[in-house]
């Protein structure tokens, strides 16, 4: 009996060796330049640095990074299904991450001459469960006019995630195209993402995705020309066009979001922004069946060019969302993305500034101050003579948005300068 419990214990105590062993090996970071002329596989330093993301993700393991520095991304590829190329295809929970963000960093797909989609068009990007792309510029992607037995060819012309499971963030997805659904995006999670000038027969920017702090600008579909299918959260969508109904969003759900400027065909009625769609806390018309939703104008600081979006201190939409809805911690310029107590509606938490004023002309009893800012915020109110050496004056609390206080020592010589720093 003692020798068959003994043969019994070796297999299993060498199982948990061998179990404990992969378990510790730690996550590897591989490295992508395409200016790089002396690739080394498996890429694990930048002298050795792949040219092609697609050999370094191939090299990875899952729970690997590779690390991308800046250049445009155009060569290579891999089809997961059929003949549909990917020109970056992560089938495995990998992270793909740039070393300095979408301005500089971009992937680029293909699309045919003269059909923009095609039997040779290149999708952007390939995403499995797990599977994360950060800081790119995911551009001129398109996909397959078919089989339709499978949609692997048809839809995703920017990125095709296999399910809500696969992550995008502080990406730009531009230009893109897809003969069925999803432009830009097929399924997946994006944060701090902005999705323009995608268009697609349904969903022109996104289908069926959940999207958190996103701008959707200038995107086109028969049908949701900004959205179709899925979940927003805190975002803007703004000169989107559906040909026949919802250019903004169709079938989707909203909250803390704003939709407006959108453009439709009205083929089933007034339905320019929004149609079949669930609205809670968002800026919109006409006016949905939902709670705490505005019809009033966003005023965003530009609506021309639509190049800026944030909000105007007359907003209807600041302090008028719900924080129960909030899932970031930043907007999408990384500001605090909840301030003065209550969430903004769209993509952009407007900031309150900080004004420092006097209040009078110096007095016997010195300088009046004025501190207007966040409420409830403490500020820490400092003062110089040479803009360089500077002293703490006191600790102020805006209760109600401002706050004052006498600096004694002004206007005896020499001048003095201040300066309140908002204290986290």
């Amino acid at each position: 009996m003692k020798a068959t419990l003994r043969s019994a214990r070796r297999p299993i105590t060498a199982l948990a060796l061998v179990l404990f062993l992969e378990a510790g090996a730690p996550a590897a970071t591989l490295y992508v330049n395409v200016n790089n002329t002396t690739p080394v596989s498996p890429f694990t330093n930048w002298a050795g640095a792949a040219q092609v993301i697609q050999d370094a993700v191939d090299a990875a393991q899952a729970g690997d990074t590779v690390l991308v520095t800046n250049g445009v991304y155009g060569t290579g590829g891999r089809a997961v299904f059929g003949t549909m190329t990917n020109r970056v295809a992560v089938t495995k929970a990998v992270t793909v991450r740039s070393v300095n963000g979408p301005a500089v960093t971009q992937i680029l797909g293909y699309q045919m001459p003269g059909t923009t989609n095609g039997d040779g068009a290149i999708r952007c990007a390939y995403l499995t469960n797990a599977a994360t792309i950060i800081g790119f510029t995911l551009a001129n992607g398109a996909t397959h006019d078919g089989p339709w037995d499978d949609v692997r060819n048809y839809c995703g012309g920017g990125v095709f995630c296999e399910s809500g499971g696969a992550f995008l963030t502080d990406c730009l997805l531009a230009g893109n195209s897809a003969t069925g659904y999803g432009g830009a995006v097929y399924l997946g999670t994006l944060k701090h993402c902005t999705l323009v000038g995608n268009n697609a027969y349904a969903g022109g920017g996104a289908f069926g995705a959940s999207l958190d702090d996103c701008i959707l600008i200038g995107n086109s579909a028969g049908e949701g020309g900004g959205t179709l299918g899925g979940a927003l959260n805190n975002c803007t969508l703004a000169a989107n066009y559906g040909f026949d109904a919802g250019g903004g969003a169709n079938s989707s759900k909203l909250t803390n979001s704003i939709l407006y400027y959108n453009e439709s065909s009205n083929y089933h009625g007034p339905t320019f922004n929004h149609v079949f769609c669930i609205l809670e806390y968002c800026c919109t018309m006409p006016r949905p069946v939902g709670t705490s939703n505005v019809t009033n104008a966003p005023s965003f600081v530009d609506t021309n060019g639509w190049s800026n979006l944030r909000l105007q201190i007359n907003s209807p939409c600041i302090n008028a969302g719900n924080n129960a809805y909030v899932t970031n911690t930043t907007d999408q310029d990384g500001n605090p993305r909840i301030v003065n107590g209550t969430v903004d509606m769209g993509a952009f938490e407007w900031q309150v500034p900080v004004r420092l004023a006097a209040l009078a002309p110096p007095g016997p009893d010195g300088l009046p101050l004025s501190l207007t800012g966040e409420t409830n915020r403490v500020y820490a109110l400092h003062a110089s003579s040479n803009l360089t050496t500077w002293s703490w004056l006191a600790w102020l609390t805006n209760s109600s948005g401002q706050s004052t206080y006498t600096d004694s020592l002004s206007p005896l010589p020499p001048a003095r300068f201040y300066k309140a720093l908002p204290i986290p």
